[in-house]
């Protein structure tokens, strides 16, 4: 996992009842950038609850998630596993950034 701020990792708290402990941003998922690809995944499992849900920028612009949006969120490991993957419509060129924001917890 590379972050690209660092000094902004790991930062939140949990009040022991579920809540985000902590916030993970900036992050490159692994996946090849070649104008192809469309399937990325983030070191950790973070939290995809309809609240807390991740962020993801294509070329420092914020994409939707969902169905008939940008991109969907899922678990790799199946159900229960962790969403860990993100699907986007469009396949990013090679010359394009992709960051995530997430909570894990």
């Amino acid at each position: 996992m590379t972050l690209l701020y660092p000094e902004f990792d790991d930062c939140g708290t949990s009040d022991g009842a579920g809540v985000p402990t902590a916030l993970r941003i900036g992050v490159i998922p692994v996946g090849a950038v070649n104008g192809i690809n469309t399937v990325f995944t983030t070191i950790d499992n973070f939290i995809h609850d309809g609240v807390s849900d991740e962020r993801v920028y294509v070329r420092g612009q914020r994409l939707l998630e969902g169905a008939g949006n940008d991109y969907t969120a899922s678990e790799s490991g199946g159900v229960g596993a962790g969403f860990d993957t993100i699907t986007l419509v469009k396949a990013p060129r090679p010359s394009d950034n992709i960051l995530v924001d997430y909570y894990i917890d």
